[in-house]
C-alpha cells in the first residue's frame, strides 16, 4: 500500500498590515505557513510515502526571500526524513511570459523536490529502501519495485496557444475551448503511457466543471475560467485523480475513480469563511482496489464576520462625522474678486486692485534709433 498527503494552494504571502509581536513578520503570512509546516508533519506521523502538492504554494509568481525561505522551512521536515515530494506549478506560481522564471524555480535545486512545470509522467520506486521519485527515461534504480506511477497536469500558459497566429483572434470562448481540447488531448496522451499493472494516479491543477467554488474562485463561478469535464477525465482510467487550485475541500466518492479537490490549509480571504480547511490522505493498494481518502483537518484560523458593528466603532464613526460637519462649517473658501484675484480675508470683495509695478509692453517707452 502506498500513503499519498494530498496538498495545495499554500499561498505563502502577506496579507495585511498586522504583524506578529514575536516574530515580526506578517500575520497572516504566518498563518498560513504554520499550516503548511503541519500538513508535512502530520503526514509523516501517518507514515505517508509520498507528498504530492497540486499547485500555488505561492501566491504571486515573484515571491520575497521571506516567503521562500518560510515554503523551505515548511518542507523540510519531509526532506529531511527522505520522503519526496512531487510540486505542480499553479495558477499563481506561473508567469505571464513562458521564457521567464517562475515561483517554483527558486525551489529546482532542493534535494527530494520534484519539480513539475511541465505535463508528465513520473515513476514512484519503493521497496525495502526509500522510496524515489524519477521519470520514465530514468533507468530502474537497482533493489526497487515500481509502486506508482504520477501522470502530472500542471496549469497551461495560455501565451504558448497565443504565440500562434491562428489563436491570437479567437474570441475568449474560443480560447477557452482550445485549451480545453489541447489539455485533455494531453490527459489522454499522459493515459495512453501507463504501465499495466501498476497503480496510476492523475495530479492536476485546473478546475472541473461539477466543482462548488468559493469566494476566491470567482472567475470560475463566473464563467471566465476554462474547466475539464469532470466525467471525461474519470474515464481516462486512472486509479484516483487528485487536484488542486478549487480552496474548497471536496470529493466525488461515487465516481470510478475518486475525485478529490484537497483544499487549502488555510483560508486565503474571508470569501472562505466557514469552509473547512486541510488536507487529504490516500491510500492506495497494490491492486488499485479499494483506494481510500481520508480529509485531515489543519488548525485554521477561523474567519467570522460580525454581525453588528462594535459600540466603540459606532462612537468613533459618530464623533468622525461630528468633526468633519464643524470642519465644513467653519471653513469657507476665499471670495474672488472682480478683477479674478483672490481677495484677502480684510478686503472686501470687489474692493479695487492695487495697480502693478511692472508696465505693460504696450506702454514702455521706445528705444530711440
Amino acid at each position: 500500500m502506498v500513503r499519498v498527503a494530498h496538498t495545495a494552494d499554500w499561498h505563502l504571502a502577506s496579507q495585511g498590515a498586522k504583524l506578529d509581536p514575536e516574530t515580526g513578520l506578517n500575520a497572516r503570512l504566518l498563518d498560513r505557513y504554520r499550516c503548511a509546516r503541519f500538513v508535512i508533519e502530520d503526514a509523516l506521523k501517518r507514515e505517508a510515502d509520498l507528498i504530492v502538492h497540486c499547485g500555488d504554494a505561492f501566491d504571486r509568481p515573484r515571491p520575497t526571500p521571506t516567503e521562500v525561505r518560510l515554503c523551505r522551512e515548511a518542507l523540510r521536515p519531509a526532506l529531511e526524513g527522505r520522503v519526496p515530494i512531487v510540486m505542480l506549478k499553479g495558477n499563481h506560481d506561473d508567469v505571464r511570459s513562458p521564457s521567464e522564471k517562475h515561483a517554483l524555480d527558486l525551489l529546482r535545486d532542493t534535494p527530494g523536490l520534484v519539480i513539475v512545470d511541465r505535463p508528465g509522467l513520473l515513476n514512484v520506486w519503493g521497496g525495502t529502501q526509500d522510496v524515489v521519485v524519477e521519470p520514465p527515461e530514468v533507468a530502474t534504480p537497482d533493489g526497487r519495485d515500481l509502486i506508482l506511477q504520477i501522470a502530472c497536469l500542471p496549469w497551461p500558459n495560455k501565451q504558448l496557444l497565443l504565440a500562434d497566429e491562428a489563436n491570437r483572434n479567437l474570441e475568449p470562448g474560443a480560447l477557452k475551448l482550445l485549451v480545453r481540447e489541447k489539455m485533455m488531448d494531453v490527459a489522454r496522451g499522459l493515459a495512453a503511457q501507463r504501465i499495466e499493472g501498476v497503480p496510476a494516479i492523475l495530479a492536476g491543477h485546473f478546475s472541473v466543471d461539477m466543482a462548488e467554488a468559493g469566494a476566491q474562485n470567482r472567475l470560475m463561478m463566473l464563467g471566465g475560467e476554462w474547466t475539464l469535464n469532470l466525467h471525461e477525465l474519470a474515464a481516462l482510467g486512472f486509479d484516483a485523480i487528485l487536484l488542486g487550485h478549487i480552496h474548497r475541500g471536496q470529493a466525488w466518492r461515487d465516481l470510478e475513480p475518486m475525485v478529490a479537490y484537497c483544499g487549502s490549509p488555510e483560508a486565503v480571504s474571508f470569501g472562505e469563511e466557514g469552509e473547512t480547511k486541510g488536507y487529504a490522505l490516500w491510500r492506495i493498494p497494490e491492486g488499485a482496489v479499494g483506494v481510500e481518502m481520508e480529509p485531515v483537518k489543519t488548525p485554521y484560523r477561523r474567519l467570522v464576520t460580525s454581525p453588528t458593528v462594535p459600540s466603540s466603532a459606532c462612537a468613533c464613526r459618530r464623533q468622525w462625522r461630528i468633526n468633519s460637519v464643524a470642519w465644513s462649517r467653519r471653513w469657507r473658501p476665499p471670495a474672488r474678486s472682480r478683477c479674478g484675484s483672490r481677495s484677502s480675508g480684510q478686503r472686501r470683495c470687489g474692493a479695487a486692485r492695487r495697480p502693478s509695478r511692472t508696465r505693460c509692453r504696450s506702454t514702455r517707452p521706445s528705444v530711440p534709433g
